[in-house]
């Protein structure tokens, strides 16, 4: 009880310091359902969420107003570019031959604007960070186990499956595969942190394994390229590296021993 009481102040101390965390913690339940569901990709799916999200940015903006020329150059310099290139989304539709498609990609592209906006223009110090990082990282990590448990029956994977490739959740292999390595590498990263308690480093290292299981379903060509290229940036990049080693090092021998069966599921449409 003790212990729970005390992750609440925490939780409540943060928001307090850092309002902002809110919005972009609402955001980030669109962000899973959107996972969760093709990606978000049909129109249905994002334009509904990016109005909230909009809404969001903009409450905020006015509650907390933002102190733009303190935030560093590259941000600013980030966030001009993509608010010039969002205007020229809008701009295009005046000589597009199909309005209505030229539309729906400025609206696509203000959503990205909002999303970039939404987290970048207040500074996430390390209890805000950890708290929307960590969140998100459990939820696609749950997402993984959803896929992982339901591949018990034929019905589930022809359903899961294109041929004999996972195409869940992004209805396509490679976007797919992406989805899940996007949270594997930061899983992994947390997971080498000392400051985190054993129980979410143990849970974030089981997770890569799992996400990293479940995009291997995908047998994505691409994650051959991409793969070798994040792994290196990570480790040229990123500080503490002997310590990622270490957490990495039995990571990847869990990966590869459940790699044939791993593979072998994608078999077992065509048997």
């Amino acid at each position: 009880m003790a212990e729970r009481t005390s992750l609440i102040s925490r939780l409540v101390a943060t928001l307090r310091e850092e309002p902002t965390t809110l919005p972009a913690f609402v955001a980030l339940v669109f962000f899973v359902a959107w996972s969760a569901d093709q990606a978000g990709y049909p129109l249905t799916h994002w334009a509904p969420g990016g109005l909230a999200l909009l809404a969001l940015l903009a409450a905020a903006l006015v509650v907390v107003p933002p102190r733009i020329s303190l935030a560093p150059k590259p941000l600013r310099v980030a966030l001009a570019c993509l608010a010039a290139f969002t205007a020229l989304s809008y701009l295009s539709i005046t000589w597009a031959a199909v309005g209505a498609d030229a539309w729906e990609g400025a609206n696509r592209t203000l959503l990205y604007l909002v999303v970039f906006a939404l987290f970048s223009l207040w500074p996430r110090r390390g209890g805000g960070a950890l708290l929307l990082l960590g969140t998100w990282l459990i939820a696609m990590i749950v997402l993984a186990g959803f896929v992982l448990v339901h591949l018990d029956t034929r019905a589930s994977l022809a359903g899961f499956f294109k041929g004999d490739r996972l195409a869940y959740p992004g209805g396509y292999e490679n976007a797919s595969a992406a989805t899940w390595a996007i949270a594997m590498w930061p899983a992994l990263v947390l997971a080498s942190r000392r400051a985190l308690p054993w129980a979410l480093r143990g849970l974030l290292a089981g997770g890569v394994v799992l996400l990293a299981g479940v995009a291997l379903l995908s047998q994505s060509r691409g994650s051959l390229f991409s793969v070798p290229i994040v792994l290196v940036l990570v480790f040229a990049l990123l500080p503490k590296r002997l310590r990622t080693f270490a957490v990495l090092a039995p990571i990847a021998a869990c990966i590869a021993a459940s790699a044939p069966s791993v593979l072998h599921v994608g078999d077992a449409l065509k048997g």
